[in-house]
């Protein structure tokens, strides 16, 4: 399976390219600028059902609570041993891709 990735700087990059392109994924990051991740992916669920998989290095409970209330489908905690654990996860984006 190939994979294509669309890179945006920012929150208001984010939702354009979104806007323009075919997405199957989104990962997102709470701390962005110009929108938040939560203010981006509000936006998403406007438009689609795409899976959101939001990270954040945030620890507190109402970044995670707002998210998914916002219907995020996951949040993953930035640490280094998440990007340690990639190859554990990638059965799980996988699982998350075929949701469509």
């Amino acid at each position: 399976m190939k994979y294509n990735c669309i890179l945006a700087v920012d929150g208001l990059d984010g939702v354009i390219k979104f806007n323009e392109n075919k997405i199957d994924l989104v990962l997102l990051d709470i701390n962005l600028p110009k929108k938040t991740g939560i203010e981006v992916l509000k936006e998403i669920r406007k438009k689609s059902k795409v899976p959101v998989l939001m990270m954040t290095s945030y620890n507190d409970e109402q970044y995670k609570i707002t998210a998914f209330s916002s219907l995020c489908d996951r949040i993953y905690r930035k640490t280094f041993l998440s990007f340690i654990t990639w190859d554990k996860n990638k059965s799980n984006f996988k699982k998350i891709l075929s949701w469509g």
